[in-house]
């Protein structure tokens, strides 16, 4: 049965020196140790923008709760009792060993952020999110193959998918969502063709569910944009009709009801109506 510990340590960007330590003992599986440094670095981050002080300590993970508690204190490096096992001879690996094995290693970290800032123009906050984990990195860059669009990428990745994971406690290949699948989803989204909202709430978890091809499913769920004009201009004139008062109110100033009638315009199309065709129409119907 695995047992594992890791530590973590924070420091500021640019500066050399690593802050306190902190161990979290006895983690049973890789997905544990990945979810406990998870929490432990936003535990750190937090203490630190508040300019709390961190200190060296042992930590346990509650795999149920997703955090880490605290057990016991360490007031120096000697409170480890470090010291060379008996039973692990030293092991020295020759550079010309090392310089064969190079060509098959995995890219490491930095290479991706340094890929992904030279290939795809991202913030350092997308690179970041992105390359945190290789299998995230790895899918992305799978992603970006075949998109339209590398920032709606990012944005997909980092927005709606992660809070997916996050909500499951899954990884992205627990998620049953290819990169070429929601490539697909992301470039519906982008040609107009879905709307984003419904994208997300509608389509994305019934996705998850089956193989269908993402174009396949919005028009077996009728949740392609409506490309009718008449119709559009028919739910328009409905949702004025039904709010007098209101539309009396926005011709005399309150132009902030606008956002009332795009609502529930949105909601009679069931969310198929683009929202750029929808404010066009409302203009032209609320001008007359």
């Amino acid at each position: 049965e695995m047992r594992c510990d890791t530590n973590i340590s924070i420091k500021k960007k640019g500066e050399s020196k690593l802050g306190a330590k902190v161990e979290i003992k006895n983690m049973n599986s890789f997905n544990n140790v990945r979810r406990a440094a998870i929490y432990e670095l936003e535990r750190q981050l937090d203490m630190v923008l508040k300019g709390e002080e961190i200190a060296v300590e042992t930590r346990t993970f509650n795999p149920d709760e997703g955090k880490t508690y605290g057990m016991r204190f360490k007031e120096t490096m000697n409170d480890y009792r470090y010291f060379p096992c008996p039973d692990l001879p030293p092991v020295q690996l020759e550079e010309s060993f090392i310089d064969q094995l190079r060509p098959q290693a995995e890219m490491q970290p930095a290479t991706f952020r340094r890929s992904f800032s030279e290939k795809y123009q991202l913030s350092d906050y997308d690179i970041g999110i992105l390359t945190e984990e290789k299998e995230t990195a790895k899918y992305f860059d799978a992603l970006c193959e075949e998109v339209n669009d590398t920032k709606a990428a990012a944005n997909w990745l980092n927005g709606p998918i992660r809070a997916l994971l996050n909500e499951g406690s899954q990884s992205l290949s627990q998620l049953n969502l290819s990169a070429a699948s929601l490539a697909e989803l992301i470039n519906l989204v982008d040609s107009g063709k879905v709307v984003y909202k419904t994208a997300v709430q509608q389509l994305l978890p019934e996705l998850l569910k089956g193989d269908e091809s993402p174009a396949i499913l919005a028009e077996r769920l009728n949740l392609l944009v409506v490309k009718d004009a008449g119709e559009l201009q028919s739910i328009i004139q409905d949702v004025l009709v039904s709010l007098p008062n209101e539309v009396a109110a926005f011709k005399k100033g309150k132009k902030k009801l606008m956002g009332l009638f795009m609502g529930e315009v949105m909601k009679r199309s069931r969310g198929k109506a683009s929202p750029k065709d929808v404010q066009e129409e409302l203009n032209k119907a609320l001008s007359r």
